[in-house]
C-alpha cells in the first residue's frame, strides 16, 4: 500500500488507486445500469418512501441534530488536540 504522508509521491498514490478501482469497475457499472431510475414519478415516490418511512433517522437532519451532537464534536476536537503532537496524528 502506498501512503502519501510517508512517500509524498502523488503519482504512486493515484496509480495505486486506479489499480484498486479496476476490479471494482464492472460491478459499479452494472449497479448503476441495473438500478437507475425508470421514470421520474416512480423515482420521486421511492425516494419519499425511503426518506420518510425507511430511514428517517439518517435522512432527516432534524431528528438527530441536537445538543448531544455538539458535545460529541467537542469530545472529538479535544481528542484531536491531545493527539496533535503525537505520532498517531501524523499531519501536524
Amino acid at each position: 500500500m502506498v501512503d502519501l504522508s510517508e512517500t509524498r509521491q502523488i503519482k504512486a498514490v493515484i496509480l495505486y488507486g486506479l489499480k484498486v478501482l479496476v476490479p471494482v469497475l464492472p460491478i459499479l457499472v452494472y449497479t448503476l445500469v441495473i438500478f437507475r431510475p425508470t421514470n421520474p414519478k416512480l423515482y420521486a415516490e421511492a425516494q419519499h418512501f425511503l426518506v420518510y418511512y425507511r430511514i428517517p433517522q439518517h435522512a432527516l437532519v432534524g431528528l438527530w441534530l441536537n445538543w448531544t451532537v455538539a458535545i460529541q464534536c467537542i469530545i472529538v476536537l479535544a481528542a484531536l488536540a491531545v493527539l496533535r503532537r503525537k505520532r498517531l496524528f501524523p499531519y501536524s
